[in-house]
């Protein structure tokens, strides 16, 4: 579920694989984007842009006008994506149980990076500050410069980490 007070729009995705856009104060449907796989996780709001990112289980990241649904830019990966996308800055990132983070620019929708895990990716990826922070399947959390995808640091736990970094406040 994305709620987007700016543009009066509350979104949500389907296992029947259509983004659903509604009017945040009457409920009436504004809009679906079909996709062709179930969606699992919230869609991404790009407020420069007005766009929407959604990813679905077909292996794709869809970018879609916020007015209308209508797409803009779409990318495919070899495997489902589970993650939710991320928009930081000028950059969509895509995590995909292909086990590999991408970096697309927004300006040009060229990939600026791939980074390969060693495990699937369920858990969508965090930026703080200028790292990308992203758990896998093979128990490691990835910092990720954002800017150029170089490994930063990295922490092995005991198990798989399929759920999202949360930045804390100071003094918790």
């Amino acid at each position: 579920l994305l709620v987007i007070p700016a543009e009066s729009l509350v979104v949500i995705g389907s296992n029947d694989g259509i983004l659903y856009a509604y009017d945040a104060e009457s409920g009436a449907l504004q809009w679906r984007f079909t996709t062709r796989g179930d969606i699992k996780m919230a869609p991404a709001y790009d407020p420069k842009r007005r766009l929407i990112a959604v990813t679905s289980m077909d292996g794709t990241c869809y970018v879609l006008n916020v007015a209308d649904g209508t797409p803009v830019f779409a990318r495919t990966t070899d495997a489902p994506i589970y993650a939710s996308p991320v928009i930081a800055g000028d950059r969509l990132y895509i995590a995909s149980l292909d086990k590999n983070i991408y970096a697309i620019r927004l300006d040009t929708y060229k990939d600026a990076w791939r980074y390969a895990t060693g495990g699937r990716i369920f858990a969508t990826p965090t930026v703080i500050h200028d790292t990308l922070w992203g758990g896998s399947n093979d128990g490691k959390l990835y910092g990720i410069a954002a800017a150029t995808g170089e490994l930063v640091g990295s922490f092995q736990a005991s198990e798989r980490i399929v759920t999202k970094v949360v930045p804390g406040t100071a003094g918790e």
